[in-house]
């Protein structure tokens, strides 16, 4: 579970233009929904779950789509938040929780999240544009502090609440450094690696280190780190910011690492806020 992050433009486009660079089809077997159905409603009024139609799916990455829903009316968050998303699978209802990952200005709200076997994955898959899901309230957070320095630590799909974060307000205001290291098995796998290419060019106060675990079909560039994210890499990033806080975003055992990692170069607890993922 995430428990907090393409263009700056978040705006559905045109019907064509939402399914430029839809994926195909998968057939691959389905597990059985979270819940029964009759869970649903009292698990909606609990969370308070809304309707929202589907504005666009797309490719990021082989493997990787972007769900972007009409925003409900009065919906608010902060960047690093979650939310649960419910589909109604072949099976009954199902829903995982997501983190939002676009702006919280935007008007729309948007998912990213890897394909898989699952009746839930499969249903986020094959969406269009119209369909209708539901939405749960905001939940969770990281608590962004614009005032501070800032390390942002992201595996894959991790990225998705501290994009969010980068694309808020507060950090587009924020004078304050900022340093992204974003963990990728390969190159092309990237989510919103364009993107993330161009806010760097844009933003005097941010820097990207891509960095790639596998050694096939890497590239090569002064920015870019081959391996995994190592003591030493973290440790070069606190002698450049001392003051900073750091948020991480990944697996379960990513962040894990990378916390137990940063508590034994001295940072304090405080300073290392996380967005854990899980069974999606």
């Amino acid at each position: 579970m995430t428990t907090a992050t393409a263009t700056n433009d978040s705006r559905a486009g045109t019907p064509a233009q939402a399914d430029a660079g839809r994926p195909s089809a998968l057939v691959m077997p389905g597990r059985a929904p979270v819940a029964p159905g009759w869970v649903f409603p009292a698990l909606d009024r609990l969370t308070g779950a809304r309707t929202a139609r589907v504005a666009a799916i797309d490719t990021l990455a082989p493997g990787t789509v972007r769900l972007r829903i009409e925003r409900p009316s009065g919906y608010s968050f902060t960047a690093g938040q979650f939310a649960l998303l419910r589909v109604a699978t072949p099976s009954g209802p199902d829903l995982r929780p997501l983190s939002l990952a676009g702006s919280p200005e935007s008007e729309l709200l948007e998912f990213a999240t890897r394909v898989g076997a699952s009746a839930f994955k499969q249903t986020v898959f094959g969406l269009e544009r119209g369909d209708e899901v539901k939405v749960s309230r905001p939940m969770g957070g990281l608590r962004y502090d614009p005032g501070r320095p800032a390390v942002l630590i992201a595996g894959g799909t991790g990225i998705t609440p501290l994009r969010s974060l980068l694309l808020s307000n507060a950090a587009l205001s924020s004078p304050a450094p900022m340093q992204l290291l974003f963990s990728n098995r390969h190159w092309q796998w990237i989510p919103f690696r364009d993107e993330l290419a161009e806010q760097e060019r844009a933003r005097e106060n941010l820097h990207i280190t891509w960095v790639q675990t596998s050694p096939v079909g890497t590239s090569r560039g002064a920015n870019i780190h081959h391996g995994r994210i190592t003591p030493e890499l973290l440790r070069s990033r606190l002698e450049q910011l001392p003051d900073a806080v750091f948020y991480v975003g990944g697996s379960a055992a990513m962040t894990a690492e990378i916390t137990g990692i940063l508590r034994g170069l001295g940072v304090a607890r405080g300073r290392i806020r996380s967005a854990r993922q899980g069974r999606r």
